[in-house]
């Protein structure tokens, strides 16, 4: 039987094998072998395959349904735009009196808006004449009132509101809206760049109680914005600029206005149009000075004296500067000027190293400074071509402002600088017509009012004064500073030091106004050191570009200022962060002519003249001649004297007054007589033309009578044979050919008292 025998075994066993076995190994092999194989092959097929197959396509379009799918597929564009920019309404009205006008307008403007797309959306025109005025009106009260006019449509199942309107999106309206990009008959188009909407500076301050200049102006509207400019920033001074009729004058005279309410006095230097006493005469607190006596009262000034507080060679300097900036200056011409300065300083009793006079209160006058032109051209070692050109050239400027009108400007007895700068004061110099004389005059009452300042001791002080320097072209011309083959550049270096002297005045409360309708005859440092900038219309270009960026406009801007109308301006100070335009304030003082009430007249020194004359003369002749003494103490002074002769002529009224009898009557004496005669009558050049003309005695005498007799009429002849001898003796005192002078006096002397001659 299968599985019927179990068997177990059970066994236990260990094994233990240790081996050490070492082997030594080295094996070298070799192998050469050379194989050579060459192989060819050779194939060559042929076949042939000819087929062919033939076959129609067939496509049926609807068109009908593609223009509808395409006019669908457009129109859900159009929709993807409405939700984007917007869907409106739109439809065109025209109305006129005339049927055929509306019309003609109406099928232009459709022409105008057919485009490329426009089909999508059906456009016509419906005309409503003058048969159905009921419904013209109703139609009419819509558009009056921009709404659409809705319509009754009678369809099949009733009536149907209707709008003529055309579905459009903001693109398509813009087209609609389009205005003219230039101006066509009946609608100008202009042109505007964005200004400042406010003004913002840079500390965040805003100026509040200020001088309210006007209203922001911005994209050919006035806002409600005002612009406040803080007067204590007109210290740092303003540029005022625009051609003719842009409302210059205006902006100065409201700037004038409204500071006359903080307290501030004003100088107002006008050298054209003299319309600021119209405006500003009318009231009691201003003063009016004019060239012209029957104008105003005369202005008054000596350009040689000067403040206390002043050295003597510190004004030298500044003196020498103005007349380097008003008259051609060349070569030695400045040395010479200033050479005689000094020599004039000294003959009126100035030490100028200790700035001390010996007679107080005396300053030379523009008959010393010719005087001793004269002699420092006469000592000097150029060539006689050279003299005579410097003869003419100072001399006969010096000479014209000691005659006449100018001679009584520029006098000893002039209005007090307290007058002229801390007072309201208008000088009118739009009658002087020589432009060196106005800029003369421009230039000596800035450099007073710089050294009365200077003297006035205040530093750092708040607005107190301000000047206006209308057309300064005259005074801050625009000129090069580089140097020259011939030498320095006197007019430029002059300007520089003038206009650096005004920028420097602002630390004595002192602000200038600055107004010039041709910023580009100006020195560039008036546009440079003026913190306040007011321009107005410019029409030239380099004008614009000028001030433009200095007063840190855009280039985009700049052209805006050609186009200003009247009173707008453009403004900026240097802590403003842009510009704004301005529509400045009509000053509200009506004008109102100027007139004079005063008694100062243009005097007639011919009468002052025949009176000093006959108090000097007086004592040399047997007839008692007509003259009053308070009227030569008054007269001697309005003869533009030098101020050494002043000086003896006082000294000689003294002794008058004490004595009834000059020193100067004396035989001894004589020679000092005739000199002074002479200066008073100036009459040294023409007696030594008169003597080489002459024939004989007799025709000079005859010359010298005709001489006498227009300046001083109605000589008796004794008289006038008396101041014939006082020319003849001057003439021989002369120093050149002394011999010869003294020869041709004696033989005149001799015949004259012979009587040959009378």
């Amino acid at each position: 039987m299968l599985g019927s025998v179990v068997s177990k075994n059970i066994s236990d066993s260990t094994s233990r094998n240790e081996s050490i076995t070492k082997g030594l190994s080295t094996t070298d092999g070799y192998s050469d072998g050379v194989t050579n194989t060459t192989n060819y092959s050779s194939s060559k097929t042929e076949g042939q395959t000819k087929g062919m197959s033939e076959g129609m396509t067939l496509t049926l379009h609807d068109k009908s349904i593609e223009d509808i799918l395409e006019r669908i597929n457009k129109q859900l564009k159009r929709i993807d735009e409405f939700e984007s920019l917007g869907m409106y309404e739109c439809a065109a009205y025209f109305l006129s009196d005339n049927q055929y006008a509306a019309e003609v307008a109406a099928s232009t403007y459709k022409a105008l808006m057919r485009g490329e797309n426009s089909g999508v959306e059906i456009a016509a025109i419906n005309s409503w004449g003058q048969f159905q005025q009921e419904k013209t009106m109703m139609i009419a009260q819509y558009v009056k009132n921009f709404i659409h006019p809705v319509f009754k449509y009678q369809g099949p199942t009733g009536n149907i509101e209707v709008t003529p309107c055309s579905l459009v999106s903001a693109n398509e309206l813009a087209i609609h809206m389009g205005l003219p990009r230039h101006s066509v008959c009946g609608l100008p188009v202009i042109e505007h760049s964005d200004f400042g909407k406010e003004i913002v500076t840079y500390d965040g301050i805003k100026h509040t109680n200020g001088i309210n200049l006007g209203k922001i102006f911005n994209m050919g509207s006035v806002g409600k914005s005002k612009v406040t400019l803080d007067p204590d920033s007109l210290t740092m001074h303003t540029f005022v600029t625009g051609s003719t009729g842009s409302g210059k004058s205006n902006t100065v005279y409201e700037i004038l206005r409204q500071l006359d309410n903080f307290g501030v006095h004003y100088l107002v230097i006008e050298p054209a149009k003299g319309e600021y006493k119209n405006i500003f005469g009318q009231f009691a607190d201003v003063k009016v000075y004019s060239t012209n006596p029957k104008v105003a009262g005369l202005l008054k000034v000596n350009p040689f004296s000067f403040p206390e507080g002043i050295h003597v060679l510190e004004h030298m300097d500044r003196l020498v500067e103005i007349f380097n900036v008003c008259w051609p200056m060349y070569a030695a011409m400045p040395a010479i000027l200033k050479e005689a300065m000094e020599r004039a300083y000294v003959s009126t009793g100035w030490n100028i190293n200790t700035s001390e006079n010996t007679a107080e209160g005396r300053f030379p006058n523009f008959a010393d400074l010719l005087e001793q032109i004269e002699l420092v051209i006469d000592e000097s070692k150029y060539s006689a071509d050279s003299k005579g050109d410097y003869s003419g050239a100072l001399m006969t400027r010096v000479r014209s402002l000691t005659t006449g009108l100018n001679g009584q400007i520029f006098c000893g007895d002039e209005i007090s600088n307290g007058d002229l700068f801390d007072k309201n004061v208008i000088v009118d110099l739009s009658r002087v017509g020589s432009a060196e004389t106005k800029s003369l005059i421009m230039g000596l009452l800035v450099m007073k009012l710089n050294e009365y300042r200077m003297d006035s001791g205040r530093m750092n002080s708040s607005l107190s004064h301000v000047t206006v320097l209308e057309e300064a072209h005259n005074l801050l011309k625009r000129t090069s500073t580089e140097q020259v083959s011939e030498g320095a550049n006197v007019l430029g270096k002059s300007v520089e030091l003038l206009a650096n002297s005004i920028a420097e005045m602002r630390t004595y409360g002192e602000g200038f106004v600055i107004a010039d309708q041709a910023p580009g005859l100006l020195d560039m440092s008036v546009i440079r050191n003026t913190n306040t900038k007011i321009i107005l219309r410019l029409p030239e270009k380099t004008d614009r570009e000028l001030v433009g960026y200095a007063a840190g406009l855009r280039e985009d801007q700049i052209p805006e200022l050609a186009k200003l109308k009247k009173g707008v301006a453009a403004v900026y100070q240097n802590d403003w962060v842009e510009p704004v335009l301005v529509q400045v304030n009509r000053c509200e003082i009506q004008e109102k002519n100027y007139v004079y009430e005063g008694d100062e007249v243009y005097t007639d020194t011919t009468d002052y003249r025949k009176q000093v004359i006959y108090f000097l003369i007086q004592g040399r002749l047997n007839e008692k001649l007509d003259f009053d003494i308070p009227t030569v103490e008054k007269g001697f002074k309005k003869l533009g004297l030098s101020a050494r002769n002043e000086k003896l002529i006082e000294d000689l009224l003294d002794e008058y007054n004490e004595t009834e009898k000059l020193d100067l009557w004396k035989d001894g004496s004589f020679r000092r007589l005739s000199r002074l005669v002479t200066d008073i009558l100036d009459t040294r050049k023409k007696v030594e033309r008169a003597v080489v003309s002459a024939k004989d005695n007799s025709e000079l005498t005859s010359d010298l009578k005709k001489m006498i007799d227009q300046l001083i009429p109605e000589v008796n002849e004794e008289a006038a044979l008396t101041l014939c001898q006082c020319f003849m003796k001057d003439m021989s005192a002369q120093e050149d050919e002394s011999e010869i002078r003294r020869n041709i006096y004696k033989y005149w002397f001799d015949s004259v008292k012979e009587g040959t001659i009378l």
